[in-house]
This record gives structure tokens, sequence and C-alpha cells, in this order.
């Protein structure tokens, strides 16, 4: 089974590399395990939904709120 995976996977990859749009559906697209924290992250929010998920959009959501979390931590460093 494990052979059967494998060679899927290579398959899959390889189509998705070369865009061969008869095979679209089996497209394979690697990623780690940040984009399910991502998803968890915003599961609450409008970015939830994939089709709402533009790079743009995605960069200054991350930026805003990194920027708020890093605001809140510093305001608890001046209250120490």
């Amino acid at each position: 089974m494990a052979l059967v995976f494998k060679c899927y996977f290579a398959y899959a990859t390889q189509n998705a590399l070369i865009g061969n749009e008869s095979q679209k559906s089996n497209f394979q697209i690697q990623c780690g395990p940040a984009l399910g924290a991502f998803n968890q992250y915003v599961r609450e929010t409008d970015r939830y939904p994939w089709k709402n998920r533009h790079v743009d959009a995605i960069g200054i959501f991350l930026m805003e709120k990194t920027a708020k979390y890093l605001s809140e931590m510093m305001n608890a460093i001046e209250e120490d």
C-alpha cells in the first residue's frame, strides 16, 4: 500500500508541476504544519473559506495581527 501511495504522490506532483490540465483534480500542493495552524487561526474569520484567501489580503491580515500582538506585549512589559 505504501508503494501505491508513493507512486500516486509522485504522479500527482508531476502533473501539478507540468500543469497537466486533464489531471487537475489530482494536483497536489505540498505544505507543512503551518497551513494547518493558519487554518485554525482563521477559523472564526472571513479568511477561513479558501476562496477568500488572496496573498495580499493574507499578508495585511498577518501584519495587522502581529502588530496588535507586539503592541499588547509591549504594554504588558511597560506595566511591570
